[in-house]
C-alpha cells in the first residue's frame, strides 16, 4: 500500500489548477492542437503535458499508466466503457477498445484540423463486439482482486428454502358479515336453480302454529284439527333431524381423549419455556409426588435440586402453555 502524507493530494491538486488555468487562458482548452496552424506554445504543451501525467499519477489511469482520449475534443466518449473500468477488462478486450479509440480519435482530429476522413480502415478498427467487450468483464482481471478477501457465503444453520409467509389480512366486523350475507345469497340462489330446472324436489313450506293458517289458506280453514297434525309431525321431524346431525357429529369416547391429548401436546421444535421455582420445604412426600404428577400431566421434564436446610429449586422446561398450567 501506498499512503499519501496529509495535504499532499491537496497540494497535488492545486498544482493541477494553476496549470490547467495557464492553459485555458492560452486558448488551447484541449491542449492537442500540437502541428496545427493555430498551435499551442511549447511551454503550454509541456505543461498539459505534465498536469495529465500528473493527473493519471494521483488518480490511476488504467493498465501501462494512459488516459482515454479528452472527451472535450473527441466528441462522444467512451466508445465502449469508461476509462475507470479498464482494469477489469481482459487484456485482449483491452488491447481491441484502446485500439477502437485510438483510431476513432485521429479520424475525429483529422476530420476538425484539415476536414480529411483520416486514415484509412479507421472505421473497420472502430467496430468492437459490444458483447464479447461487456462478457469480458469480471473483478478477477483487476490486479487488486487479490487483495480484497472475498468470503464464500454460507447458509445458516435451519435455512429452508421457502417462500416468506404471505401476511395475513382480517377483515372487519363489518366486512365479515356482508361476506357471509354475500356467500348465503349465492348458495340460496344456486338452490333455486336447481329446483327450477327440475333437478331436486323444492323443499316443504316450513309449517308452525303461528302461520300454518297463512300458509295452508282455505285447507286450514275446512279442517284444522288435521293442519294442525301435520304442522305437528313437520315440527318433531324438524327436531329429529336436529338431534341425529349433532348425534353424528359427537365424538367417541376415544375420539375425546385423543383430542385432549392432542391439546396437552405443544410444538416444541420451534422452542421451549424454561421455568424455574423456590420452594422451602420439598421433604414430604405428597409434595413430591404432586409436583412429579404435575409435570407429567403438562408433559414437562426438569429436575428438582434439594439442598439441606436451605430449599429446593424445581427446574421444568416445555411448552408454554404447560409451564403457564404447571405454575
Amino acid at each position: 500500500f501506498k499512503f499519501y502524507e496529509k495535504g499532499e493530494v491537496l497540494e497535488r491538486n492545486d498544482m493541477l489548477e494553476a496549470k490547467k488555468q495557464e492553459v485555458f487562458k492560452a486558448g488551447y482548452g484541449s491542449g492537442r492542437k500540437v502541428g496545427t496552424k493555430n498551435a499551442a506554445p511549447a511551454a503550454v504543451v509541456e505543461a498539459t503535458k505534465k498536469a495529465a501525467a500528473a493527473d493519471a499519477d494521483v488518480f490511476g489511469g488504467g493498465r501501462g499508466g494512459e488516459l482515454p482520449p479528452r472527451a472535450d475534443v473527441c466528441g462522444k466518449f467512451p466508445l465502449a466503457v469508461e476509462w475507470w473500468d479498464y482494469d477489469l477488462l481482459s487484456p485482449e478486450e483491452l488491447e481491441k477498445v484502446k485500439r477502437a479509440e485510438k483510431s476513432r480519435t485521429a479520424r475525429i482530429m483529422a476530420s476538425k484540423d484539415g476536414g480529411g476522413k483520416g486514415k484509412p480502415g479507421a472505421e473497420e478498427a472502430e467496430r468492437l463486439d459490444l458483447d464479447a467487450v461487456y462478457a469480458s468483464i469480471d473483478g478477477k482481471n483487476c490486479k487488486t482482486f487479490k487483495l480484497v478477501e472475498h468470503p464464500v457465503p454460507v447458509k445458516p444453520l435451519g435455512w429452508k428454502n421457502e417462500p416468506p409467509p404471505q401476511p395475513t389480512v382480517y377483515l372487519t366486523e363489518k366486512e365479515r358479515k356482508r361476506q357471509r350475507r354475500l356467500n348465503r345469497a349465492e348458495k340460496l340462489k344456486e338452490l333455486r336453480d336447481k329446483q327450477a330446472l327440475g333437478l331436486i324436489p323444492p323443499e316443504e313450506p316450513k309449517l308452525t302454529l303461528g302461520n300454518f293458517m297463512k300458509v295452508m289458506g282455505d285447507s286450514a280453514v275446512m279442517d284444522p284439527s288435521k293442519m294442525e297434525a301435520v304442522v305437528q309431525k313437520q315440527i318433531q321431524a324438524r327436531q329429529d333431524k336436529h338431534f341425529a346431525a349433532n348425534e353424528a357429529r359427537k365424538l367417541t369416547k376415544e375420539q375425546k381423549a385423543e383430542k385432549k391429548e392432542r391439546k396437552r401436546l405443544e410444538d416444541t421444535s420451534k422452542g421451549l419455556h424454561v421455568a424455574a421455582f423456590f420452594v422451602l420445604d420439598m421433604t414430604h412426600r405428597l409434595h413430591r409426588a404432586k409436583v412429579d404428577l404435575n409435570a407429567q400431566q403438562n408433559n414437562l421434564s426438569g429436575v428438582v435440586i434439594e439442598c439441606k436446610d436451605k430449599g429446593s429449586l424445581v427446574i421444568v422446561e416445555g411448552g408454554g402453555k404447560g409451564v403457564k398450567r404447571f405454575r
